[in-house]
C-alpha cells in the first residue's frame, strides 16, 4: 500500500505543479494552461492530498472510500470536462499539449484512486507477505 500512496502523492504533487505553471502563465501571459481556474486546482489537490493521509494512518476503509469520490470528481472533472472540450472547445488550453496533458495526468490519478478504492493493493500485500 505504502508503495501505491507514494504513487497518488505524486500524482498530487504533479496536479498541483501542473496549476502552478498555469497560474505562472496567468501572470507572465494573460492565459492560463487550461479552462480550470489555477488555484482552485491547486487546492482541489492539495485536498486530494489530505484523503491520502488516512490510507498513511492504516485507516484503510476510510481511505477506500475516500478514493470512491476522487474517482468520482477527478474522473469527471479531470476527465470527462477535458475531453468534451475537444475540438470545439481547444481555444480554452494554452495548446493541445497543455489540454492532453491535463487529461494524462488525471488518467493517471485515475488508475490509481481505482486501484486504491478497489483494494487491489490489499490482494498484493497478502501475496507478498
Amino acid at each position: 500500500m505504502k508503495s501505491l500512496l507514494r504513487l497518488q502523492v505524486a500524482y498530487a504533487i504533479t496536479g498541483i505543479l501542473y496549476n502552478a505553471a498555469s497560474y505562472a502563465t496567468l501572470q507572465l501571459h494573460g492565459f492560463t494552461l487550461a479552462p480550470t481556474a489555477p488555484i482552485t486546482g491547486a487546492l482541489v489537490m492539495g485536498a486530494y492530498y489530505l484523503c491520502l493521509l488516512p490510507g498513511f494512518m492504516g485507516y484503510r476503509t476510510a481511505y477506500r472510500v475516500l478514493m470512491c469520490f476522487a474517482i468520482a470528481v477527478f474522473g469527471y472533472g479531470g476527465i470527462v470536462v477535458h475531453i468534451l472540450n475537444y475540438p470545439g472547445n481547444l481555444h480554452l488550453y494554452a495548446s493541445t499539449a497543455a489540454w492532453a496533458a491535463a487529461i494524462g495526468i488525471n488518467a493517471a490519478g485515475l488508475v490509481l484512486n481505482f486501484l486504491g478504492a478497489s483494494g487491489l493493493f490489499l490482494k498484493k500485500e497478502r501475496s507478498e507477505g
